[in-house]
């Protein structure tokens, strides 16, 4: 799920530092670079895209990336 974090500057999932906005925003798409990753490998499988792009969604709509909630996350 997580492997699009290679995608993703050292400095911004260092834990030790603070992220701002534009770090922050970087960092929330590391399902993409996920995604990207997988469908370069040729990995299609719809189960597996979802999961991998749903995989920080919360039910409440306060995820990302898209802020999805409820019934639009994939289970």
């Amino acid at each position: 799920m997580d492997i699009g974090l290679k995608s993703v500057n050292d400095n911004i999932t260092d834990a030790t530092l603070s992220l701002n906005e534009l770090k922050e925003g970087h960092l929330q798409q590391h399902p993409q670079y996920s995604i990207n990753i997988l469908e370069y490998n040729h990995i299609h499988d719809p189960y597996i895209i979802e999961g991998v792009s749903h995989h920080h969604e919360r039910y409440d709509g306060s995820g990302y990336p898209k802020g999805l909630q409820k019934r639009e996350i994939s289970s």
